[in-house]
C-alpha cells in the first residue's frame, strides 16, 4: 500500500506541475513474466467523481481496486498508474446537473 500512496502521489504531482487535471486512470500490476511462477497480472480503470489533480480522491478509489487486485500468492515485478484523457483545467465541461462555477 506505500507504493501506491508513492505512485499516485507522483502522478497527481506531475498534473500540478503541468497544469492539468484527470478523470481516469489504469491501474496494473504484473508479476515477473520471467519466474518459475504462475504467472499473473491485472488491469483496472479507475475514474473519480470531478477532474481534478488532488491526490485524496484517487486514493479512496484505488484502495478498494488494489484490494481486489492484489494477490498474496505473487511475487510482482511491477506496478503503475496511467493518468487517462489528461485536460486542461480551463477547459473542463460540467455535469449539467452541477451547481455553476463563478
Amino acid at each position: 500500500m506505500h507504493l501506491t500512496v508513492a505512485i499516485i502521489s507522483k502522478a497527481c504531482e506531475k498534473l500540478r506541475s503541468q497544469n492539468k487535471v484527470c478523470k481516469e486512470g489504469i491501474v496494473f500490476i504484473s508479476a515477473n513474466p520471467f519466474s518459475n511462477q504462475r504467472q499473473y497480472s491485472q488491469s483496472y480503470r479507475v475514474s473519480i467523481a470531478e477532474p481534478g489533480s488532488d491526490t485524496r480522491p484517487w486514493l479512496s478509489q484505488l484502495s478498494a481496486v488494489l484490494d481486489s487486485i492484489y494477490r498474496e500468492d505473487h511475487r510482482y515485478k511491477k506496478a503503475g498508474f496511467i493518468l487517462v484523457e489528461l485536460s486542461d483545467p480551463n477547459n473542463i465541461q460540467n455535469d449539467l446537473l452541477s451547481a455553476p462555477q463563478s
